[in-house]
């Protein structure tokens, strides 16, 4: 079996042993619910969703997780007015389960290595996404568009050991699996996330009140 799959199965396993999990194990009872195929026309359970990771059915991550939400999403839509803490207890499960994936997603991008188109384009577009972020017509990136002027701040070469910017993540990019670029995922989200955490070390130390509360703010908020 794949690692992903088994990444998967591990997951679907901690999510079958929540406690909001009991009504979703198996095929919904015709027999209780004699109208449920009239109103829903996709039935899918925890248990099927199991069974397709094991027999390999699933040609990727996204269409197990399309199971999952349709799992949940079916019992909200009919319990929502017959049985309302059926429906209570499929939205707790999704909204954990959403949580889950995204961090399994993002431990599996962290992995990857930047020789694979869609992995570098997925970086660009983060970047991107990034740069342009505004707020109430601002752009909360302008400040960490360029190195700074270090010998204009005080102590920042102290409180900050290592500097980084998003002109300097950029050409990182652009010079992917270069001696002077990134050769992995990780190393890009190191660094995004450093251009802002060396901005909040910096700004919420001793000399915070000589600096913009905006910078702190867009620092915090690109962080997020």
């Amino acid at each position: 079996m794949k690692e992903a799959n088994r990444e998967l199965l591990r997951l679907l396993g901690e999510l079958k042993q929540d406690r909001d999990a009991v009504w979703f194990i198996g095929a919904v009872s015709l027999a209780e619910c004699p109208d449920y195929n009239e109103v829903i026309k996709r039935p899918m359970d925890l248990g099927t969703v199991e069974s397709g990771l094991q027999m390999g059915s699933y040609s990727c991550a996204e269409l197990f997780a399309r199971d999952v939400r349709r799992t949940c999403t079916n019992a909200i839509v009919y319990n929502r007015a017959r049985y309302p803490h059926v429906a209570a207890a499929a939205q707790r499960l999704l909204d954990k389960f959403e949580e889950s994936f995204s961090r399994l997603k993002m431990s599996a991008f962290l992995k990857q290595n930047l020789s694979s188109g869609p992995y570098l384009k997925a970086c660009q577009q983060i970047l991107t996404v990034v740069i342009r972020r505004k707020e109430k017509g601002a752009s909360l990136a302008e400040p960490f568009r360029q190195p700074l002027d270090t010998k204009t701040l005080v102590k920042y070469d102290l409180i900050v050991p290592e500097p980084m910017d998003l002109s300097t993540v950029e050409r990182k990019v652009r010079n992917n699996n270069k001696a002077n670029g990134y050769h992995f995922t990780s190393e890009f989200m190191r660094d995004l996330r450093k251009t802002f955490s060396n901005a909040l070390r910096y700004n919420f130390g001793p000399d915070a009140l000589t600096v913009p509360y905006g910078l702190r703010f867009g620092a915090g908020r690109l962080l997020e």
